[in-house]
């Protein structure tokens, strides 16, 4: 059978501009997944999961084939913004049902991957907006049309898009140093072999380069506009900038909530990527880089520094655990040159960050 995608969302983009109750929207999932999607009986609704002898808890759908419990789903109305508090639900949920597979329903679709090699939290694979020509919307049917489902290919293709994602924040990190204030000496590093592989002596290359300043921009690439678009001007805020000075003082919203500074702001994005796909120290050492640095070795760096600001330069007072158990810390030196890193790991996850 042949399923369509804009068949589906329209389903629940309809819904993001009403009034539909909970508990309605979660009967138009139930139809989607039991009729359309042919799931028919395998799909259970508010199935009794007893903790202990007089507890408990009731996830909104749970995904039977053979007799096995393959996905557990959690379902909140379209109008409301996913917490903290709904993803550990749905992890509680799927740890309880012994699953590797959850999915969030709501304002979007989010599919998430429990590793069972890892004892962490379960990983955010796609997150899918209900978009009529979502790419992402048309590997979902496909991966739970009930006439198409198989565990041994969600597995693979949730491996996959985890190994994709490490591969674009390792590439980002690297492009970030390459554009930091680093990429001179580095640059000069291979002119310097370079004209020495030729056969110049290493003092006449270091007259060469003696007084030059290199540095490396990011491309900007202005697209073409054709007759049949429309072009928008868009007035960016200005920044919260005190007269006289070069600093930027701007503040931001995470979907629409809060008030962070840049600083604040990293952090916040910073924990919403580390709780979603937990990583060994080393890994976050070559994906992160100098931006993290583990407790016990600040506390080294701290006693042989002259830095006076030694105190201030990490968030030791708000530190993470690596998914080996070493404590470290964020870097607090963030600012115009930085941030862009920081804001693209929330965009990654579906999140919007906004500028006051």
């Amino acid at each position: 059978m042949d399923y369509h995608w804009n068949d589906i969302r329209t389903e629940f983009s309809d819904a993001q501009n009403s009034t539909l109750p909970e508990k309605d929207f979660q009967s138009r999932i139930n139809s989607i997944f039991k009729y359309y999607l042919r799931w028919g009986n395998n799909i259970v609704s508010e199935e009794s999961i007893h903790i202990g002898s007089a507890q408990s808890i009731r996830p909104d759908f749970v995904l039977y084939e053979n007799g096995v419990a393959q996905v557990v789903i959690e379902a909140k109305r379209p109008v409301h913004s996913q917490t903290e508090r709904n993803r550990e639900q749905l992890y509680s949920y799927m740890r309880q049902k012994k699953v590797d597979f959850g999915l969030y329903i709501g304002e979007c679709i989010q599919l998430y991957y429990d590793n069972p090699n890892d004892k962490d939290f379960p990983n955010l694979i796609l997150t899918i907006k209900y978009d009529e020509m979502s790419a992402n919307g048309t590997d979902f049917v496909k991966l739970f049309a009930f006439d198409s489902f198989d565990e041994v290919n969600l597995r693979m293709f949730c491996e996959q898009k985890l190994t994709e994602t490490l591969a674009e924040l390792k590439l980002l990190s690297d492009r970030k140093e390459l554009i930091s204030n680093a990429s001179d000496n580095y640059i000069k590093k291979l002119i310097k072999s370079d004209y020495l592989s030729q056969g110049y002596t290493s003092d006449w290359v270091d007259k060469l380069l003696d007084g030059l300043q290199i540095s490396i921009s990011e491309n900007i690439t202005t697209l073409p506009i054709t007759d049949n678009e429309t072009i928008v001007t868009q007035v960016t805020p200005k920044s919260h900038q005190k007269k006289g000075s070069a600093l930027d003082y701007t503040h931001y919203t995470i979907d629409g909530q809060g008030d962070f500074g840049k600083g604040e702001l990293a952090w916040e994005c910073f924990n919403l990527f580390q709780a979603q796909n937990p990583m060994i120290y080393q890994e976050l050492l070559n994906v992160f880089g100098n931006k993290v640095l583990s407790l016990s070795e600040i506390a080294e760096w701290k006693k042989t520094t002259t830095d006076k600001s030694k105190d201030r330069r990490w968030f030791e007072r708000k530190p993470f655990v690596s998914s080996d158990g070493i404590e470290y810390a964020l870097t607090t030196q963030i600012g115009k040159g930085n941030i862009d890193f920081f804001i693209n790991l929330a965009k990654k996850l579906g999140h919007s960050i906004t500028p006051k």
